[in-house]
């Protein structure tokens, strides 16, 4: 967990320095956002959530939501979006998330049928992750422009996955959503760097 803890200190001084850089330009309210629309969209499902206190199962049902913004958001990219290398990382989202969406439920559909291994306290850690996530994301500073709204946006929904799938590895039972979880710490690993690199690249432009 340690390992968690400092990427997502690094993570946040990353966007700290990135929102400075953005002074320059013209802000519009998180409300006006199409990318933070999307995501408080994600909040509201997430509000309605029934958790079963069994990680495996409620990790699988949170992470099939998660997935489902990152979709969300990758086409509003493909849609209004300009940048080419940001819609190449938007697509391969979209195949990899819906991929693992249909895996996560087909676990959800034949897992409920069997008893659950009931743990209140990993529960609240996922829950936790997300709501750090969307504090992370009220601190965000939007211009309007899709490109910029999208890349750092979802630097910190990357990093809340990252956060629960690692509670699923160390917490989980079935192998199913904990393999899952540890694929998926490596792949938004990689596409976090991916939009870092991005955001440093197109600062001040």
């Amino acid at each position: 967990m340690k390992s968690v803890v400092k990427l997502v200190i690094g993570t946040s001084l990353f966007l700290s320095a990135i929102a400075c850089s953005k002074d320059d330009k013209t802000q519009i309210g998180h409300d006006e956002d199409r990318m933070m629309m999307i995501m408080h969209e994600m909040d509201k499902m997430m509000d309605t959530m029934k958790m079963t206190k069994d990680i495996d199962q409620d990790f699988s049902m949170m992470m099939i939501m998660h997935h489902q913004t990152a979709i969300d958001m990758a086409k509003e990219m493909l849609k209004s979006g300009k940048d080419t290398t940001l819609k190449r990382i938007a697509q391969n989202m979209i195949d990899m998330q819906s991929a693992e969406i249909r895996q996560l439920q087909a676990f959800i559909n034949g897992h409920m049928k069997v008893p659950h291994n009931i743990n209140e306290e990993q529960g609240m850690q996922l829950m936790m992750s997300m709501e750090k996530m969307a504090r992370q994301a009220d601190l965000e500073l939007f211009t309007g422009n899709i490109d910029n709204d999208f890349a750092t946006l979802m630097i910190p929904h990357h990093q809340s996955a990252m956060d629960m799938a690692e509670i699923e590895v160390h917490f989980g039972h079935d192998e199913v959503p904990m393999n899952l979880a540890a694929k998926i710490k490596v792949d938004q690993k990689m596409e976090i760097e991916e939009l870092q690199k991005w955001l440093l690249d197109h600062r001040g432009r």
